[in-house]
């Protein structure tokens, strides 16, 4: 692989793992969104003792808030699986670029591997990929 092409599948790394770490923050937040929509749910039915089940309440009648409450969870649910899916999704583009990189890294020798390994460290110096580097090349050095 050229420089150009090292380039563009690590600049598409990056990129993804941005996407995919702002991804994971959306999907925090509708995770804790939930968790309260379940949690208000919860508050407003009974338990019955010993038996671990519940009823609406001592009427049996639906509390005006319920039904919003669980077309609010449908939907939010919903973006849950969609964001996961897409995020999913990214991952694996994510590894596919990483594999090309790593697998075009450890092919190459001497000076080109140096400046190979130098481009890829200018591009992940916040991410942990020099320890993977670092791995590779003692492996290189055991065969």
């Amino acid at each position: 692989m050229n420089r150009e092409e090292i380039e563009d599948h690590l600049s598409s790394v990056v990129l993804g793992l941005n996407t995919n770490k702002i991804k994971l923050t959306q999907i925090k937040k509708l995770d804790k969104q939930i968790a309260e929509n379940e949690a208000q749910l919860n508050r407003s039915l009974i338990k019955i003792p010993f038996v671990h089940k519940k009823i609406l309440d001592d009427m049996g009648i639906i509390k005006h808030h319920v039904p919003t409450l669980l077309e609010q969870n449908k939907q939010l649910v919903t973006k849950y699986n969609k964001k996961l899916k897409e995020a999913q999704q990214l991952e694996g583009q994510i590894v596919n670029h990483l594999k090309a990189v790593i697998d075009d890294y450890s092919h190459s020798t001497g000076k080109n591997r140096e400046t190979k390994k130098k481009l890829i460290d200018s591009y992940f110096s916040n991410y942990s990929i020099n320890e993977k580097l670092d791995e590779c090349d003692q492996l290189e050095r055991w065969k």
